[in-house]
């Protein structure tokens, strides 16, 4: 025996379950579609603010700097980041009777907001797991420095040539009896250059202190071309026989720090600017934002 109510009864159950599953298909299509176009969205925008921030740099080229779209919806609280009155009246007109910096727990904030070393997508909004004060310490603590030894070994070979070279014996060009190194006939030329023309404004000074306005100008006029020679010619003496661009090419080069030098000297700056955090926890390092009233946008509008 089948009673007809129950049989329709099922039959619509499964007619609703069926455009129940229908609309879960359309609508999972539909959702797949709109965040492929979501997506496509996102990449113009970020493409948009990419060649604002960044006109020198071609997207999708190799470029030194980079922009990247970071914990989009992250609350911002203004009174974490407000450097005080006196910061903001400070920048406002630095040229005050005192100087005012960001509140040691204002930078500790700016630094820690700062720190998250982002991943390799731009748009993903993710972090790496890693830090820049995790990089700053590694850098501090490295020894061994992939190519240090290559780079300290073609400065001592530069700096044997540039010696050579600028205390080679080579013959006086006014007097070919005698023997001069580079440098000293380099150092001799460029001296005469410099005696001619301290000469020269000399010269002029005293005659635009004895002379009227008007004798001044016609003196200047006529003489000034010849005085002028005589100091190209002592220039051109330096330039020809002081062998001036070669010996200035070869005393730049003696005038570099060697590659180590180099790295402590940037491992001190960096250790330098580095601070204590005050809950001890890690070091702090300086951070500036653009622009530099940013945190006026933090406050809740009126």
């Amino acid at each position: 025996m089948c009673d007809t109510g129950t049989v329709t009864m099922k039959r619509f159950n499964f007619a609703l379950i069926g455009l129940l599953l229908l609309a879960i298909v359309t609508l999972a299509i539909e959702e797949k579609d709109v965040v492929a176009e979501s997506k496509k969205k996102l990449r113009q925008l970020y493409l948009t603010l990419h060649n604002i921030a960044l006109p020198a740099a071609q997207y999708g080229g190799k470029t030194s700097k980079r922009l990247v779209l970071m914990l989009p919806g992250k609350v911002l609280y203004e009174n974490d980041y407000f450097p005080g009155e006196r910061y903001v009246e400070f920048q406002k007109n630095p040229s005050g009777d005192r100087y005012e910096d960001i509140p040691p727990i204002i930078m500790q904030n700016l630094f820690r907001l700062t720190d998250v070393m982002p991943g390799k997508d731009p748009l993903q909004g993710q972090e790496s797991g890693k830090s820049f004060s995790q990089l700053y310490k590694f850098v501090l603590g490295q020894v061994d420095i992939k190519g240090i030894q290559e780079l300290s070994d073609d400065h001592k070979q530069y700096m044997q040539e540039s010696v050579k070279f600028l205390l080679a014996m080579v013959q006086d060009p006014d007097d070919s009896e005698r023997e001069q190194t580079r440098w000293e006939l380099y150092r001799r030329y460029e001296e005469a250059y410099n005696k001619e023309r301290e000469r020269m404004e000399e010269t002029i000074e005293q005659q635009r202190r004895e002379l009227s306005s008007l004798g001044y100008q016609r003196w200047f006029q006529r003489v000034y071309p010849s005085l002028q020679a005589t100091v190209d010619g002592a220039f051109m003496d330096w330039l020809v026989k002081g062998d001036k661009d070669r010996v200035e090419l070869y005393r730049a080069r003696l005038d570099t720090s060697s590659p180590g030098t180099v790295l402590l000297e940037a491992r001190s700056v960096l250790r330098a600017t580095g601070v204590t955090a005050l809950d001890r926890s890690g070091t702090i390092y300086p951070v500036s934002f653009t622009p530099g009233n940013w945190f006026e946008y933090l406050k809740d509008p009126p």
